[in-house]
């Protein structure tokens, strides 16, 4: 409302045309800003993003002696992985030259002074950095799954031939179903999302059953979905089961725990070693399941975020609905005994 009342008094004169301009940090993928970006440009709203670099003011040649200097600037040397630091990965990104070293500071032109970004580069942490200074993506400060990036867990298609399972969750207004691929390695593919609000389980079942992925090995369920209804004395489960579709779940109390079934993703998206186990096909269904990844908040306790999912939120339909497939699927249920020491 008080973006429509600001747009209704824009003003234009002879040869000074009226515009609307929108100027924030993107913090949130769910936020005002958020919003904007994702329907540009059909809301009219041209989008320009700058960063840092584009705000930096120049390196004296003293101080970078043309790449010798970089070796030595916190914004130039190697760092993680022998990797060299942003301003010279800036600048042989902007250049195409792989082996520049003279960083992007040489040819900046701002008025953000390079003793005050070394500061900023030096007290924050590579989330910040990327979305406070780099404007590479949102922050991801109180997130449940700070490493999610599109960009690393996006693919453009699953390999062919994968045991397809499917996942649901319940929600009051919001119904979700995954249809998800596991390979011989245990990767998790995320190949189909499925979110609908307000509608009768009939309409739910009707479309997962017309889904063009069949065969499917498993379906799991919230345990909720076994209550009755008081005025059917039917549950979710037993719907469903008159439609064609057996769901099952687990009521160990380790499963339960919402906290274990989110270390379970966690792992998969960043694994101690190794690529990530858990991605997602790129599609216009699998767009909200990305979003909701990017949007799912833990609870903020006197301004301090505690280590546990909000509830109610939006997000937490498709992230239930990933979580009951981790720890009905993916768990360890093998327990053995193994001799230890020399026989």
């Amino acid at each position: 409302a008080l973006d429509q009342a600001a747009a209704g008094m824009i003003a234009s004169k002879p040869d000074l045309p009226g515009c609307t301009r929108y100027t924030s940090t993107w913090h949130r993928i769910d936020g005002q800003m958020g919003n904007l970006i994702e329907k540009c440009p059909s809301n009219g709203v041209r989008l320009h993003r700058w960063n840092v670099w584009e705000s930096l003011a120049k390196c004296p040649e003293d101080r970078h002696q043309q790449g010798k200097g970089c070796l030595d600037c916190p914004l130039g040397e190697a760092g993680e992985k022998g990797l060299p630091g942003p301003c010279v990965r800036k600048a042989r990104e902007h250049h195409g030259e792989p082996e520049r070293l003279v960083g992007i500071a040489a040819e900046a032109a701002g008025l953000y002074r390079v003793e005050d970004v070394i500061k900023a580069y030096r007290k924050v942490g590579h989330a910040t950095w990327w979305a406070e200074y780099e404007c590479k993506r949102p922050s991801v400060e109180g997130l449940v799954y700070p490493d999610f990036d599109d960009r690393v867990h996006g693919i453009d298609n699953a390999p062919d031939g994968l045991p397809v399972y499917r996942s649901i969750d319940w929600g009051f207004n919001t119904f979700v179903c995954l249809w998800l691929g596991v390979n011989k390695d245990g990767v998790v593919y995320i190949l189909d999302t499925y979110k609908a609000e307000r509608a009768k389980l009939k309409k739910h079942a009707d479309w997962i059953n017309a889904h063009r992925l069949q065969g499917i090995r498993g379906t799991y369920c919230d345990p909720a979905g076994r209550s009755k209804n008081d005025q059917t004395g039917r549950s979710n489960l037993d719907e469903f089961r008159q439609y064609g579709i057996d769901c099952s779940y687990t009521l160990a109390a380790s499963a339960r725990e919402v906290a274990n079934g989110v270390r379970m993703i966690r792992a998969a998206l960043k694994p101690a070693s190794g690529p990530p186990r858990l991605l997602v096909v790129r599609s216009a269904n699998n767009t909200a399941l990305i979003r909701d990844f990017q949007s799912y908040r833990n609870r903020r306790v006197n301004d301090v975020w505690i280590d546990q999912p909000m509830d109610p939120q939006e997000a937490e339909h498709t992230m239930d609905a990933l979580r009951y497939f981790f720890v009905n699927r993916m768990r360890s249920r093998e327990i053995r005994r193994v001799g230890v020491g020399a026989s």
